[in-house]
């Protein structure tokens, strides 16, 4: 596959930009598959054109460290408690909060992309694929390209079905097809599909017109050091343990002698 795809990169860009329908899909299958694997990036996560969230990221085992300070590591959640806030509940000495996650970091934040491997997965069975010409995404040459994901790509990743309610008749969804059908806005095709893609047929950006919000992640500085390293233990708090000191505080107006009585607002 890979000696294939390589020399097609350079291929689909001669002329109009249009290629046939299979050619498109495969390097846009390839580069799906082949960024999944290509170990770590720096990424910027943008909802709406506003950046949302910045970081370094494992791209096989979705472990990442966020610019905030957040650390998702593979066994854990790790966020950073500002030191005011650690004061004024007694804990001076604790700088990070845990608790458990499943999966890993997820890149988009979406109910129907249940993470960073099945958002790969789904880019990878993109169909209606054109190539639109090159371009450069921070300084990087790329090969761009349109697609559509349909709704059957997002059935695949997606759990079984489960119904809110157990009240007969109650005129809700009965499947995962008919919730999306009926309550988001498909376009003719599928969902707009738009990549950026490296000569190492890596993604270096990814835009999809979702049917909550529109979404772009950008991917460069492949390579880059990720350390989920967990913190030094005495400087870590329980999730739950956290959770019921702040409401301990809340609960009493005396204790609270911030202007904007940080953490109840």
């Amino acid at each position: 596959m890979r000696l294939f795809a390589l020399p097609l990169l350079a291929l689909l860009v001669i002329g109009s930009g249009s290629v046939p329908q299979h050619a498109g899909e495969s390097a846009v299958a390839h580069s799906a598959k082949v960024t999944q694997e290509a170990g770590s990036a720096r990424f910027v996560v943008s909802y709406s054109g506003s950046e949302h969230e910045a970081g370094v990221i494992d791209l096989g085992n979705a472990t990442a460290v966020l610019d905030r300070g957040d650390i998702f590591a593979a066994d854990g959640l790790y966020q950073p408690i500002p030191r005011r806030m650690a004061a004024v509940l007694g804990i001076a000495e604790k700088r990070w909060v845990e608790s458990r996650t499943g999966g890993g970091y997820s890149l988009v934040d979406d109910p129907f992309i249940t993470g960073t491997r099945s958002f790969f997965e789904l880019l990878g069975r993109a169909n209606h694929a054109r190539a639109l010409g090159r371009g450069e995404e921070r300084g990087t040459p790329v090969h761009r390209y349109s697609a559509k994901l349909s709704m059957e790509a997002f059935l695949a990743e997606l759990p079984p079905f489960e119904k809110e309610t157990s009240k007969p008749g109650d005129g809700g969804p009965t499947s995962w097809r008919d919730y999306l059908g009926n309550y988001f806005v498909w376009e003719d095709g599928g969902q707009s599909l738009e990549l950026a893609v490296d000569s190492s047929s890596r993604i270096r950006r990814a835009h999809l017109a979702l049917g909550l919000e529109p979404v772009t992640i950008e991917l460069y500085d492949y390579g880059v050091r990720v350390d989920v390293s967990p913190p030094p233990a005495n400087q870590v708090i329980w999730s739950t343990e956290y959770e019921s000191l702040k409401t301990e505080y809340c609960s009493n107006p005396e204790r609270q002698i911030e202007p904007r009585k940080p953490p109840c607002q």
